[in-house]
């Protein structure tokens, strides 16, 4: 919930279905324009938009009895998230297209663009 102090009410409010248990892990970012992420017991993430809680993703990312355990952010905008057993995933909300160029240098020599 996104309570709003000066007309004294929530302005935002997302509930989660009790199917994926309890919150294990919570995280906001990476920088102050971020999302919200929570880990759920059952191994589920759901990634929620910071302004209007409205969920962006949700997936089955470890096993049903292995709980998130810690959720982390890498500077290049990956999610971290990983077990108490040391299982890792990351995931990216940033579609990552890269079209290169490739220019002839000569002598056998090439740069990127």
């Amino acid at each position: 919930m996104i309570y709003d102090r000066s007309r004294e009410k929530p302005s935002a409010v997302y509930i989660f279905d009790s199917s994926k248990g309890r919150v294990t892990a919570l995280k906001y970012g990476p920088y102050d324009n971020g999302h919200v992420v929570v880990g759920f017991e059952s191994g589920i993430i759901a990634i929620l938009d910071a302004i209007h809680l409205r969920k962006l993703f949700e997936r089955q990312i470890f096993e049903v009895d292995s709980a998130v355990h810690c959720i982390t952010f890498d500077p290049t905008h990956l999610v971290i998230a990983s077990t108490a057993d040391g299982e890792v995933v990351s995931l990216s909300l940033v579609e990552t297209k890269v079209k290169y160029t490739y220019l002839d240098m000569g002598a056998n020599q090439y740069v990127t663009v």
